[in-house]
Parts: structure tokens; sequence; C-alpha cells
């Protein structure tokens, strides 16, 4: 084929896929192809002819199916299923290289891994849903095209969000210019974060649809996690008048309880709230500060664990207090999921393994989280009690430090006896 394959999508009338039940991947394949070439018909058959020359997919072991023992896999061992295998010849030319590495790796790279190894996934499960019942007298060829019909509306929305993100730059850019005191002002609703990364931009205020203004938290992680500075915790999911009280902000309307969000009718005080809510996080910060510093002067022993002190018993409690003044550090409450298939590969057969580095990943994290809170204290030692596989990690991490870890011991009814060290 000397032409762009894009070209050849174009140019053809008549591609083919697999009958029966059908799912996610040859529907997405047809939505996709119907994007470029709305006129292309699908036949859907259970075996590829022999002497057939056009397009086929997700069927008859060719370049676009995915069933074969040498399928293709993704640079990070994900493999590729029809959906995915179109879109690797057809996405940069769509869209260019960078979105559509980006939408392999947001959209098609999971519906991908649902196809392969059945991974929950909810456009998946609807799309499966329109897949007639058993007792239905609904033509299966219809309800395929009926799913293939929903399936380009949501790849058409997502292509237009995307040539709406990059007709928002230099608008934004603009508002960059002139933005003062870290807060970005825009003269619409419009989509702002992606510009923002690695700016001092710490608030985003636009009209509302709603009416008046919204002004909006900068995240910090862009995983929307965690935010610069959200709005002051006293507002956040209280009623209008509740936030007028509070704040003293004479519009104010709304403040998500997450305290992402905060909405007034005038933009002014979509700014004041901006500046009181970064006053308030100064000051906790500078009070913070000189905690730490009050309590670098006197001892003190790290409670890291899942516990408050204030539930320990007297005796436990008073050990305690023999090694330093206690301060609680809360151990992440985890489960058996959050390390299956890490600490016990054999429990973790059916998970892929770009899931398996996921996990894998975010469980470091959390380990190497807990370790530099600790660090951050001069303790005289911590007391680390919970979960047996974080806190091995955790426990392990400390003492290549030459921290001073210790554990409770109890008797056999439980009762609390002493604290040991933790011996390599």
């Amino acid at each position: 084929m000397n032409q762009p394959f894009i070209e050849y999508i174009k140019s053809i009338d008549h591609a083919i896929t697999h009958a029966g039940k059908f799912h996610a991947d040859d529907v997405f394949s047809v939505a996709l192809l119907h994007y470029i070439n709305p006129d292309i018909k699908i036949e859907r058959v259970n075996r590829v002819p022999e002497d057939y020359t056009g397009l086929a997919f997700d069927i008859g072991f060719g370049a676009y199916d995915h069933h074969q023992q040498d399928k293709r896999l993704r640079e990070n061992g994900v493999p590729y299923a029809a959906f995915g295998l179109l879109w690797d010849s057809l996405g940069s030319d769509l869209i260019g290289e960078e979105e559509a590495k980006k939408f392999d790796q947001r959209f098609i790279e999971p519906l991908d891994v649902n196809d392969n190894f059945g991974e929950e996934h909810i456009i998946a499960r609807a799309i499966s849903n329109f897949n007639p019942t058993w007792d239905s007298e609904e033509d299966a060829y219809d309800a395929f095209i009926k799913a293939s019909e929903w399936a380009l509306d949501i790849l058409k929305g997502e292509f237009a969000q995307m040539d709406g993100r990059k007709r928002a730059k230099d608008l934004v850019e603009a508002a960059l210019a002139e933005s003062k005191d870290g807060i970005l002002i825009l003269k619409q609703s419009m989509p702002w974060k992606k510009y923002v990364k690695d700016t001092d931009i710490v608030f985003a205020i636009y009209p509302s649809n709603r009416g008046g203004y919204c002004a909006q938290a900068v995240p910090s992680d862009f995983d929307y996690k965690v935010l610069k500075c959200p709005f002051d915790a006293d507002w956040c999911g209280k009623t209008e008048e509740e936030i007028k009280q509070v704040s003293g902000i004479e519009t104010a309307t709304f403040c998500h309880n997450s305290g992402f969000l905060f909405s007034a009718l005038t933009l002014e005080d979509c700014i004041k709230a901006c500046n009181l809510s970064r006053e308030k996080q100064e000051a906790l910060k500078a009070a913070e500060g000189a905690s730490k510093e009050q309590e670098a002067d006197e001892p003190i022993v790290l409670n890291l664990s899942n516990v408050s002190s204030s539930e320990w018993s007297e005796e436990k409690l008073e050990r305690a207090m023999s090694f330093g003044k206690v301060i609680d550090i809360e151990l992440p409450d985890v489960n058996a999921r959050t390390y299956r298939g890490i600490s016990f590969p054999e429990d973790g057969m059916d998970i892929t393994k770009n899931e398996k580095e996921k996990r894998q990943e975010a469980f470091s994290a959390m380990v190497d989280e807990c370790v530099q809170k600790v660090m951050s204290y001069d303790a005289n030692a911590v007391i680390v009690e919970g979960d047996t596989v974080l806190t091995f990690a955790v426990v392990r991490k400390l003492m290549n430090k030459k921290v001073r870890v210790l554990g409770a011991r109890y008797d056999q009814n439980g009762t609390f006896r002493k604290f040991v060290k933790f011996e390599v």
C-alpha cells in the first residue's frame, strides 16, 4: 500500500469484522472508521474469505487483529486490541503525534486491556449492553450499528474537546502575561490547566455559565489530587449564607466541599476569596513551622500507625512517653488489593504487567511518603504499627536511614507489655 493508510480508509467502501457478540474493541474500531469515512459498509462474518484483500479487523490474524500468538505489544507491555492497532496507524494523521499518543494512553489503552483481559471498564460494559438479550427479537446487526453510532458520538466529543483546548491556548497565554499575584483571570470559561503547568499561578478565575464568577484552585500534581492552595476549609461545603457569614465575602454563593472551587457574583469577591485563602494557608504553614521548631527543643517519639495515641492504654502511652512527646502520624489505610501481585506474585497472575507496574509505583510512593514524613522530624524514636506488608517496607527503609524503630510487644492475652527495637 503506497498511499497513506488514512487515505486508503477514505477510499474504500467495505470492511469486515467478526460476527457474534460485539465488544468495545470492534465497535470503537467501526466508529473510528466511520469518523474518517462515513460511507464504509461493515460486514460481520465468522471467517475471512480466502480471496479477501480488503480491510479486516478483529478477525483473521492480520495487521488489525490481536488474537494471534505474536500479537503486538505497546512499549509498556500492554497488548493492542483492534481499536488500538487501527489508532496506531491513523491517530497521528487525525490529531497529531503527541495528542494521539496521549489519547491512546488515556482512552484507548484501558479499552484494549478490557478486551484482552476482561478488566472492568464502564464504557466497555455500556457497549456490551447494546447486545440483544438472549430472548430478544432485535436484529444483532442493528444493535451493532446502534452501538457504533453511540461510540462515534463519544469519539466526536473527545476530538472536539481536544480542538477546543488547542483554540484556548493563545487566549490563556495572553491572560498569563497579564496575571498578577498568582491569579489568572480569563474573560470566558475555557480549558486552562494544561497551560498553567510550571507557572506560579495559584488560582484561575473565569465567568460562570450560571452567572457571576468561578475561582478555581490550581492543582500542584496535575492528577488533581493536590491543590497549591485550596479555599479556606471553614467555607467548604457550607450553605451560601454560612459562607458569607464566615468569610465576610458579600456576594459569595458556593464553595466546593473539597476546596477546589469557589463562586461569587462579582470578580472582585472571587479575587478576595483567593487572597483570603492564600493568607490563611500561609498563616497555617507559619504556625506549623513554629510548632515544629518548638517540638525540636524536646525529645519526641512518632506514632506511625492507624490508631491515635489518644486511644492507647495508659500503660502503653506512659511507656511511649518515656521516649519523648508522642506525635501521631497517620499510616495510609491499605488493603490486599493495594499490593496484590507485588509482594505475592502468585496472587496476581490475572493482573496485566502495566497494572502491576502501576500498583508497584503507587505502593513505593506510599512507602516513600511515610518515610519522608518521619524524616521531617528529628525524632528520638518511631513506633510503627499497622498493615504487615506496608510496615515491613517502611521499617526497612527507616532502618537503612539509621532511624530508631520500635514495635509493640503484647502478651498472650493481647495486653501491652513493652516496646522493642527492630533488629535486622
